[in-house]
């Protein structure tokens, strides 16, 4: 954890006017967040696209205060944080406009290598929505081991989601709508420290912030972003649940819904996603796996291709970037390659017509 980093990610968040997204603007336009905070204000004003309003209002002083007692809040509960600056943050998550700039975890959030999969569902579950539930999540592990669940930690199916990862020895992301320093609903209690031991608790809200029922809505976005896909097991027409399916949609993810009988309120909501064809149906685990294509084997077929197809040197470069990843996203291939996204994009095109390279949603490649 790069405490500087850390520090001054936090100390934007309390100037008036930045939010999530500024915070993220001004560390990509000013190369830090150190430096971004400490900017000259004709500096913010033109390159930063900060009001001037906004601006003369700043107490940069107090804000660096209130960044520092926030970490010793951190420390003292030997909690764990990072910035949207860090390279270890997390990638499909950073990839989201509206990403926190800032998280804040106890357990383990780094995963390289893992599908993560978000499952959610209504709070008043049903029997069947249970089991389903409990079986997709055994059945998955047997069939596809180095995944990750992802829910919110709300009653109902989030619950169960989060407890059939345990008891199937698979980890667990739950993400909070309030602060570490609590646990909602309290029911809940046991299951976040089994939860910590192979997984982690993630919120972007500081320590001891309230519970209110908006950071709830919030944190759908980042069950949604943090996932290759988004699963419903059981939802009415309103709720979290499509909401967090919809936000799935927004981030170029792929959504799934388990459907329900006919009439039956509770799975009205996955069902709908299914009439309306902006969720894929699945019944089983064995489904969700050949739809999103993870039963394949790209990289033997790879081989073969690539005997007939003579590549440019910068075209072997990303192909050659590509064979060593299961996915990847195109900002972090442009980053890691060394090549402007102009450049990349013309070189992806050419492996995709030499048949080489597919695009996924979310703006990521894999080899065929």
């Amino acid at each position: 954890m790069d405490l500087t980093e850390l520090k001054y990610t936090i100390a934007l968040q309390q100037l008036k006017g930045v939010g999530n997204n500024s915070v993220k603007k001004l560390i990509e336009l000013f190369g830090s967040p150190q430096t971004a905070f400490k900017a000259a204000t004709h500096e913010l004003i033109q390159k930063g696209g900060i009001s001037a309003k906004y601006i003369q209002q700043w107490d940069r002083t107090e804000a660096e205060d209130n960044a520092i007692y926030e970490m010793e809040r951190i420390e003292k509960h030997r909690l764990k944080a990072i910035s949207i600056a860090s390279p270890d943050y997390p990638f499909k998550l950073m990839n989201c406009g509206d990403a926190p700039a800032v998280l804040y975890y106890l357990g383990n959030i780094d995963f390289k290598g893992y599908r993560f999969v978000s499952i959610v569902g209504t709070r008043k579950a049903t029997n069947y929505g249970l089991d389903l539930c409990k079986t997709f999540i055994k059945e998955l592990k047997t069939i596809y081991p180095k995944i990750i669940i992802v829910s919110g930690m709300a009653a109902g199916v989030d619950t169960c989601a989060h407890k059939a990862a345990v008891e199937n020895d698979i980890p667990t992301l739950a993400v909070l709508g309030h602060g570490l320093d609590t646990i909602y609903p309290a029911s809940n209690r046991d299951l976040a420290q089994r939860i910590i031991k192979n997984g982690a608790l993630l919120t972007e809200f500081s320590y001891e912030s309230r519970i209110i029922p908006e950071n709830f809505a919030r944190r759908n976005r980042i069950v949604a972003g943090l996932a290759d896909a988004t699963i419903v097991v059981e939802s009415a027409l309103k709720g979290g649940s499509l909401i967090t399916a919809d936000l799935a949609l927004n981030y170029n993810r792929d959504v799934f819904a388990f459907p329900g009988r006919a009439g039956d309120t509770r799975s009205a909501g996955c069902n709908y996603l299914i009439k309306n064809n902006i969720g894929g149906l699945i019944e089983s685990a064995a489904d969700f796996v050949k739809a999103m294509q993870w039963d394949e084997s790209p990289k033997e077929k790879a081989v073969q291709k690539e005997l007939f197809v003579q590549l440019s040197p910068d075209e072997e470069k990303v192909y050659s970037y590509l064979k060593n990843k299961d996915e990847a996203f195109v900002d972090l291939i442009a980053k890691e390659c060394g090549y402007t996204m102009a450049k990349l994009s013309s070189l992806l095109l050419s492996l995709e017509f030499s048949g080489l390279v597919k695009s996924l949603p979310g703006k990521m490649y894999r080899i065929i």
